[in-house]
C-alpha cells in the first residue's frame, strides 16, 4: 500500500470519528442558523456578527496555541478579516468578542477545534450561491466570508485532512475539542441572533 493511500485512510478514519462525535452538535448549529433558507438582509447581518464575534477570539487563541511552523500555515487560512470586510461593506456594526473558553492545551485539541471551522469553510461553498440568489450578495459586495477561498477551498480541505491525520494522536481529546467548539459557536450565535447567551 502506498504511503499516500495510508495517509488518506488515516484521514478518513479521523474524519469519520469526528463526524460521529459531533453530529448532534453540528445539527444544532445548522438548525440555529438555517443558512440555506436565509432570505433576510437583517438576519444575514446577525449571522455575520456572530461569526465575527466568535472568530475575533477563536483565531488568536488557535494561533497562540500552535507551534511557530503551524502558525504560518494557519495564517493563510484565517477568515476573520473576510467577515469584518463584509460587515463594513454592509454597514453592520461589530459585536464584542464572544465569551467562551476552549481547552486548546494540546495539538490534538487544537486540530479538533480547527476541524469545525475548516468544515465550515467547506460548507460555505454551498451557502455562497444561496446568498447571491436570494440577497444579491457575492464576494465583492458583502459575502466575502462565505465565498472564502473559492476554487481553492476543496484543495485546502484536503490539505487540512492530511494535517489532521498526521498531527492527531489522542482522538478522544480531538473530538472533545470539536464538540466544545460547536457548543461555543452555538452559544455565540444564540446571543447574536436572539440576544440570549447560553452556558
Amino acid at each position: 500500500m502506498k504511503y499516500s493511500e495510508v495517509g488518506r485512510l488515516a484521514a478518513d478514519s479521523v474524519i469519520a470519528e469526528l463526524r460521529a462525535a459531533t453530529a448532534d452538535h453540528h445539527r444544532r448549529i445548522e438548525n440555529l442558523l438555517a443558512l440555506e433558507a436565509l432570505d433576510s438582509s437583517a438576519r444575514y447581518g446577525q449571522v455575520l456578527q456572530g461569526f465575527d464575534a466568535f472568530l475575533s477570539r477563536w483565531e488568536d487563541a488557535v494561533c497562540d496555541s500552535l507551534p511557530a511552523d503551524l502558525q504560518r500555515w494557519f495564517v493563510v487560512r484565517r477568515r476573520g478579516e473576510h467577515v469584518r470586510r463584509d460587515l463594513r461593506m454592509l454597514g453592520v456594526p461589530r459585536l464584542p468578542a464572544a465569551r467562551f473558553h476552549l481547552d486548546l492545551s494540546s495539538i490534538d485539541r487544537v486540530f479538533g477545534s480547527l476541524y469545525v471551522l475548516e468544515g465550515s469553510a467547506l460548507g460555505a461553498q454551498v451557502i455562497a450561491p444561496v446568498l447571491e440568489r436570494r440577497l444579491g450578495l457575492n464576494a465583492t459586495n458583502g459575502a466575502r466570508y462565505f465565498a472564502g477561498f473559492g476554487d481553492r477551498t476543496g484543495g485546502m480541505w484536503r490539505e487540512f485532512r492530511t494535517m489532521l491525520a498526521s498531527h492527531v494522536q489522542d482522538r478522544h481529546a480531538c473530538a472533545a475539542a470539536a464538540v466544545a467548539t460547536f457548543d461555543a459557536l452555538a452559544s455565540t450565535f444564540t446571543e447574536s441572533l436572539h440576544g440570549t447567551a447560553t452556558a
